[in-house]
């Protein structure tokens, strides 16, 4: 509950402040060392539904607050990303972290943070690749190629 208060008070002070941006690259780059780190653990029913929560969108929330519950969301997930188990339980954790990391990219990029968001991206493609959910993996795809298209950059869109 700690991490949290201290999230939101981050997001509250400003997004672009250095405190939140560590957070937030500290945070992803332990969720891709996890992803390629040893089996997974279980108790992912719980995980399942909270992925499945955050995929209905904000839920009237401030976009700050649904970015600060997501990265307190992974805070608790990481010990299970590291823990070893079974192929299954890494599968499943794999398909959760696609998807809370593709809200994570969503949120940041409707927050004006495109670059952290596109790293989120990359972070959520290839949870998605490694869950084997080739349509999860579409969504993250889709929604990356969406942002240059907003932009008037077709040509980057399709590369």
């Amino acid at each position: 509950m700690k991490r949290r208060s201290i999230l939101r008070g981050a997001l509250v002070a400003g997004l672009a402040g250095p405190g939140l941006a560590a957070a937030l690259t500290t945070t992803r780059t332990e969720i891709d060392a996890a992803l390629t780190a040893h089996d997974r653990a279980v108790g992912l029913d719980h995980w399942e539904s909270t992925a499945e929560r955050y995929g209905h969108g904000y839920h009237g929330q401030a976009p700050a607050d649904v970015l600060t519950d997501l990265l307190a969301e992974f805070g608790e997930l990481r010990p299970l990303l590291i823990r070893p188990g079974t192929d299954r339980d890494r599968t499943i954790l794999a398909h959760v972290t696609g998807r809370m990391a593709g809200m994570v990219a969503v949120v940041l990029h409707d927050l004006g943070q495109h670059r952290e968001s596109h790293h989120w991206s990359a972070t959520a493609a290839r949870a998605a690749e490694r869950s084997g959910d080739r349509d999860l993996h579409a969504w993250v795809l889709a929604r990356e190629a969406m942002v240059p298209l907003n932009f008037g950059a077709p040509a980057a869109a399709a590369g």
